[in-house]
């Protein structure tokens, strides 16, 4: 099972890491590992292309994904590009619930 996680502190999107394959399928041939690295590396990219370098940290390691806000970023197209990611990854889960699973947390 893939496991998302989004964290904020004091309203604002500070983190998100994605982890674990799917496993609704072989590694090479599952549709859902497929959406959902689809969904990330989209929403990895907007957010390199609209925050500052120095503003961020992003971690990638097997299959393992993590992307944390250095600096607190308060501008609209961010937390967009936050929910509209969370709204696709939502999507994947109510198809697949046993193969995603997306926590929201306040830390």
């Amino acid at each position: 099972m893939t496991n998302a996680v989004f964290n904020y502190k004091d309203g604002h999107f500070v983190s998100f890491q994605i982890k674990g394959h799917a496993d609704y399928s072989e590694y090479g041939s599952d549709i859902v590992c497929s959406g959902i690295t689809t969904a990330t590396f989209t929403t990895l990219g907007l957010l390199q292309k609209v925050l500052d370098e120095k503003a961020y940290q992003y971690f990638e390691k097997d299959a393992d994904i993590t992307f944390e806000m250095i600096k607190k970023d308060e501008s609209i197209l961010v937390k967009q590009i936050i929910q509209n990611f969370i709204e696709v990854l939502e999507n994947i889960e109510k198809q697949y619930p046993k193969h995603l699973k997306i926590k929201i947390a306040k830390i």
